[in-house]
């Protein structure tokens, strides 16, 4: 990782830190294109609701591909913010991180993208989507979902499939 110092308030966001530090690795590879997925913010599901999976990016061009992805799947993307006030709360007077303070989705994807220097990044927070229950979406079986993964194969092969119309 790099030279900063995390504190965690809750061993319950140790999936933030770890994600964090996979993602800072990936900057040595200069990918074109980083997307990350978790499941480390249960306020995601007060936010939306089961609805659909959060998405995180800095780019709009992005987020047009994932939306386009998103509805030719049938599986729902909801774009939430990255502010600087989330990054903000958890910066402390000497410069480090705080995780741990919040549940707030956003200020979890806030974190994150301190340690990645690509632009072009997304994550994905699916918390409140992994386990589908037939009583809120009666076209999902009861259990585990797999959402949002239909929308990250379709936005994969857009993204690589030059020609395809």
């Amino acid at each position: 990782m790099d030279e900063s110092v995390v504190q965690l308030r809750s061993s319950d966001v140790a999936g933030q830190l770890v994600l964090a530090d996979a993602l800072y690795y990936s900057n040595q590879f200069k990918p074109r294109v980083v997307l990350s997925v978790g499941s480390s913010s249960p306020g995601i599901g007060k936010s939306i609701g089961t609805v659909g999976a959060a998405a995180f990016t800095p780019l709009d061009s992005l987020w047009t591909l994932v939306r386009g992805a998103a509805i030719h799947t049938g599986d729902r993307a909801v774009r939430l913010p990255l502010w600087n006030i989330h990054r903000k709360r958890m910066v402390n007077y000497e410069g480090d991180h705080i995780i741990g303070r919040d549940d707030s989705s956003c200020s979890t994807a806030s974190f994150l993208k301190q340690f990645i220097q690509s632009k072009d990044w997304i994550h994905f927070e699916t918390d409140n989507v992994m386990v589908s229950c037939q009583k809120e979406s009666p076209y999902l079986r009861d259990g585990m979902s797999g959402r949002p993964t239909r929308t990250l194969i379709e936005l994969i092969a857009q993204m690589t499939c030059i020609d395809c119309k």
